[in-house]
């Protein structure tokens, strides 16, 4: 599941002719080592006071983990952070991110060890 939160000062109402910050599509994908996550924007922009993209994962496990990707006036560049889905503290994790504002792409991934333990 993807969902995604915007800290906006404006009121926020439906804008059907608008396709800032629509995502377009999220793709996971996965080798032996690392899984990784893209998401496709129609037109990804610096805007209001920022955004935070939650991601939340199953594994066949069952073990759930949360990944948060926050950017904001501040750091547009963003920072991800991955969360067990149990008590949501923070996995130790090698991630790698980035947000391209001119591709409207946002990329995630990390070793795929982190999605797993045995702890949850």
């Amino acid at each position: 599941m993807v969902r995604i939160a915007w800290e906006i000062e404006d009121d926020v109402r439906p804008a059907p002719n608008q396709v800032r910050n629509d995502v377009l599509r999220t793709t996971l994908t996965h080798s032996a080592t690392r899984i990784s996550i893209r998401v496709r924007y129609a037109e990804l922009r610096r805007l209001g006071g920022g955004y935070t993209q939650y991601m939340q994962m199953v594994t066949n496990e069952g073990v759930r983990r949360n990944l948060d990707l926050a950017a904001h006036r501040d750091d547009w560049a963003g920072r991800t952070v991955i969360r067990r889905g149990r008590d949501g503290s923070p996995v130790r994790c090698a991630l790698r991110q980035s947000i391209d504002y001119t591709h409207n792409v946002i990329a995630i991934s990390f070793p795929r060890q982190c999605a797993s333990s045995p702890d949850g």
